[in-house]
């Protein structure tokens, strides 16, 4: 759910060169960057999404303030995995499962092209 660090990480780390469905925060009508270009929102899925963000917030509403439960087949709860260094904390990285994407409703859509 960031703009950069954590689709592109993803992305950049892949080394096994495994296909893997990755997407930005344009998926929910958010900028995603060079995302936005390479892999366009999408339409509605049932395949399992995961969520991720270095703020529990990004994983439950957009920067709109508008809650992405309303585009996800059956959320799950918001967890936290703690990423520590030499066993110092370094930080929490949210995220969340959903059975699928509903898509981005019409109210939500036109308001993120204001």
């Amino acid at each position: 759910m960031s703009k950069w660090s954590i689709a592109s990480a993803l992305s950049f780390y892949n080394s096994d060169n495994h296909k893997m469905d990755i997407r930005s925060r344009n998926m929910f009508g958010d900028s995603g960057a060079m995302y936005d270009f390479w892999f366009p929102s999408q339409t509605p899925t049932t395949r399992p999404i995961l969520l991720v963000g270095m703020k529990q917030q990004q994983v439950e509403y957009d920067r709109k303030g508008n809650n992405l439960d309303q585009m996800l087949q059956q959320p799950g709860p918001v967890q936290y995995h703690v990423i520590k260094r030499y066993g110092k904390l370094v930080r929490r990285v949210y995220f969340r499962i959903a059975q699928g994407f509903l898509g981005i409703p019409p109210s939500v859509f036109a308001a993120h092209k204001n």
